[in-house]
């Protein structure tokens, strides 16, 4: 069976305005990952241990230092500057 998925609900939940067209992709998108997420009830979880984690070794590694660029290097590649700051364009309303 074909997971639905109320995609008009969903973004008046979040306080979402989707157009139609936005909807019927998302839809399909949530439907595809929903879809997904059911095909790993089919994998048989009985095989491995529930300690299997525990076997694994950490990936840590030492907190070294490594090479910096300078302040000079880091604005020239900027597209823009002001004052001796990378300026970004705004992205908030006020």
């Amino acid at each position: 069976m074909k997971p639905t998925v109320d995609i008009h609900r969903l973004a008046a939940l979040s306080r979402l305005e989707l157009s139609d067209e936005e909807a019927a992709r998302l839809e399909r998108d949530m439907a595809a990952m929903i879809a997904f997420a059911d095909t790993l009830s089919s994998v048989p979880a009985d095989a491995i241990p529930a300690d299997s984690a525990r076997s694994l070794s950490p990936a840590i590694r030492e907190d070294v230092p490594g090479a910096v660029c300078d302040r000079e290097t880091l604005l020239a590649a900027a597209k823009t500057t002001h004052r001796g700051y990378v300026t970004v364009p705004r992205v908030l309303e006020d």
